[in-house]
């Protein structure tokens, strides 16, 4: 378990290596362990870590396998958190995909079990994927009932940093919804609490959101002001994050430099397709990539902008 321990610091610091090396010396003293059921749990606990670290290789196919073997132990134990952990992972594998009526399955199973043994925090975690997964199919209505009933449940527990990401949520529906005041609100609320908690890419996501709001509402200086101080720090501190988990926070970006006619809007959705379909083909065979940005609404997104903007240039 201290191999394990080392495993989810490096996990942390987006060391995979580092933790599959940890994992590589722990699973083998897990798996000496003499009594059986505890030998199975220990093992289960170690394999959920080795099932993330594959998960954020996209090896999604060896991270499927992995989880479900979790799962199977934990029910063959009577665990529920070893469940609830694989299902969690589970629903992520199939949101990585685009496979959205699973990622609602898992969505759903989690929250049944989590009631069942009163673990608040991971019925949130089931609504969040349950909203995530409506959202994609196009239930705007249903995605932002689920994410405020996982608000609730993140403000009475006081989990500041999943309710902030709840918030980023609702404002981002909002906004597509045409409140731009609504979505404004829930910004500003989510933003305070990414900043006390030195959360930057998420307080930076945010503040794209923001953004995008203020240029609705008509304040163009605003809107460019704040901006320009996300699009900073996207240079300077958030510089080594990977490019696949920023597509979202930059595609924000791109369309607010869009609504103020801005010319750093060209390349930087040049630079967002290229990074979409270097993304897409980490997740997926060549064969599934179409399926794959079709499902997956930002993507999706992206590939029309861009497919748009050179149609324009063509006819010209």
């Amino acid at each position: 378990m201290a191999h394990g321990q080392m495993a989810w610091l490096h996990i942390a610091r987006h060391d995979y290596t580092g933790a599959s090396r940890h994992l590589g010396i722990g699973l083998p003293w897990a798996g000496k362990i003499a009594a059986l059921p505890k030998r199975t749990e220990t093992e289960a606990q170690l394999l959920t870590l080795s099932g993330i670290v594959s998960m954020n290789l996209f090896r999604l196919g060896e991270a499927r396998v992995t989880l479900m073997a979790v799962l199977s132990r934990g029910q063959t134990l009577g665990k529920p958190r070893l469940q609830l952990g694989a299902m969690n992972n589970l629903a992520v594998v199939a949101r990585h995909l685009g496979q959205w009526d699973e990622v609602a399955a898992w969505g759903n199973r989690m929250s049944t079990l989590a009631h069942s043994i009163g673990a608040r925090a991971d019925v949130a975690g089931g609504q969040l994927h349950l909203a995530e997964a409506t959202a994609a199919l196009g239930d705007a209505a249903a995605a932002m009932n689920w994410h405020a009933q996982s608000l609730a449940i993140r403000r009475a527990t006081r989990d500041r940093s999943r309710e902030a990401i709840t918030l980023g949520h609702l404002g981002e529906l909002e906004l597509e919804g045409g409140d731009a005041q609504a979505a404004l609100q829930c910004c500003e609320q989510a933003l305070t609490i990414h900043q006390t908690l030195e959360e930057p890419l998420q307080a930076c996501w945010v503040a794209a959101i923001a953004a995008r709001c203020v240029a609705r509402l008509g304040q163009p200086a605003e809107a460019l002001a704040g901006l320009n101080a996300t699009l900073d720090r996207l240079q300077r501190e958030l510089a080594d994050v990977p490019a696949h988990e920023t597509i979202n926070l930059r595609w924000h970006c791109q369309r607010v430099l869009v609504a103020l006619d801005d010319p750093r809007a060209g390349p930087l959705l040049e630079q967002l397709h290229a990074d979409l379909q270097a993304t897409a083909a980490h997740r997926t065979d060549a064969s599934d990539r179409e399926r794959l940005i079709q499902a997956i609404p930002i993507f999706r997104d992206i590939a029309a902008a861009y497919a748009g903007r050179r149609g324009s240039r063509g006819a010209h």
